[in-house]
């Protein structure tokens, strides 16, 4: 199955190869904007080459969410493999807007997408997950509560049986499947979750 990315990086990738040290996965995340929830696809791939992390999409917003990343990899002292990790939030026109304002909620999905990539995390199949959160640099994690209207809305646009990652007493929708972010980041002491009401 082919899929383009609608964002700058004008990718062209097959998601369903495993060649190599080719590995790639997805996740869904949810932003505010006012009253209002969206939703954004976020993907990325590790593959041979310079290594680095690249993040595609937010602009000069992904470079600060960048920094943060590689800094919170290096605080708990995780080795990186060597490769190279591209990180693409693919945009829709009508919200780009918003999302740069808005666009810390989308760190912790990208945490989550970042470790997954680089085996730091036991959660490999990303692709029915849906994660919001901001961190902060001492690793306190703030996880937006969903609402049941914010559910309704996902189920509308067919992503239909969908984990959400949040804090087990979360008390979100009883539809709703919770994904405890407790056991994902198991073993990586000092970092502690809120829920943002």
């Amino acid at each position: 199955m082919k899929y383009v990315c609608r964002c700058d990086c004008n990718l062209d990738i097959d998601i369903d190869i495993y060649k190599g040290d080719f590995v790639n996965t997805a996740i869904y995340a949810i932003y505010p904007n006012l009253d209002r929830y969206f939703l954004v696809n976020i993907f990325g791939y590790s593959s041979k080459g310079i290594p680095g992390l690249e993040i595609v999409g937010l602009g000069r917003q992904g470079r600060l969410i960048k920094e943060k990343l590689i800094y919170l990899s290096r605080i708990y002292r995780l080795q990186l493999p060597l490769k190279r990790y591209v990180i693409c939030v693919e945009d829709d026109c009508q919200i780009k807007d918003s999302l740069m304002d808005n666009c810390s909620w989308l760190e912790l999905p990208m945490l989550i997408l970042f470790w997954s990539l680089a085996n730091f995390i036991p959660i490999k199949k990303l692709d029915d997950c849906v994660a919001s959160g901001r961190i902060s640099i001492s690793g306190k994690v703030e996880i937006l509560k969903l609402k049941q209207q914010t559910y309704l809305k996902m189920l509308e646009q067919k992503i239909i049986d969908c984990k959400y990652i949040a804090p087990r007493e979360s008390n979100a929708s009883e539809d709703l499947f919770i994904l405890p972010i407790e056991e994902i980041f198991t073993g990586k002491g000092g970092m502690s979750f809120s829920l943002n009401s």
